[in-house]
């Protein structure tokens, strides 16, 4: 039995509600890059130009609202040396995976982590935030455009999996 959230099922992982914005095909999952340089990072598609989502249909439009699910991992690209790009789970970890957008209450927030992990010898975190009006979906990290945090000379990207209504 999937999860139970305003009188309907709500599969985990899948959901009978409507893509709203579509992965680029042979993608896990991607993330905001805004105006930075940033190529893909493995599975994951580096989409730039902007922090806002155009969503193929209005929140007002969806039954409830929107799930947004994210990866477990992030993703991320050294801007020093070789430039070298990874991904891996960090510590702590994406907290929540799934983000529960209501009509009602149009915004949700998550954490990450920025090392892996002992890496760093802390647990150091940065909030991730979405937040819905129409059919424009912003995302920032720590009140900055983006889905990012900049340490250590790293730019670490949380990743969106899928946006769908419910």
């Amino acid at each position: 039995m999937g999860l139970i959230f305003n009188g309907k099922e709500i599969w985990e992982g899948n959901s009978s509600g409507e893509v709203l914005y579509q992965i680029p095909s042979g993608y896990d999952g991607f993330f905001l890059s805004t105006n930075l340089d940033v190529p893909d990072i493995s599975k994951f598609k580096s989409i730039s130009g902007s922090n806002v989502l155009t969503l193929s249909k209005s929140i007002a439009d969806c039954d409830n609202g929107i799930l947004v699910y994210l990866s477990n991992q992030v993703a991320r690209m050294s801007t020093v040396g070789d430039h070298y790009k990874v991904t891996y789970v960090p510590n702590p970890p994406v907290s929540p995976q799934k983000l529960i957008i209501k009509k009602d209450s149009p915004s949700a927030s998550m954490t990450f982590g920025w090392y892996v992990g002992a890496e760093g010898n802390n647990m150091l975190t940065s909030t991730g935030n979405v937040s819905v009006s129409g059919n424009k979906m912003k995302v920032t990290t720590d009140s900055e455009s983006g889905m990012y945090e900049y340490v250590d000379n790293k730019y670490i990207f949380w990743v969106i999996t899928s946006i769908i209504s419910y």
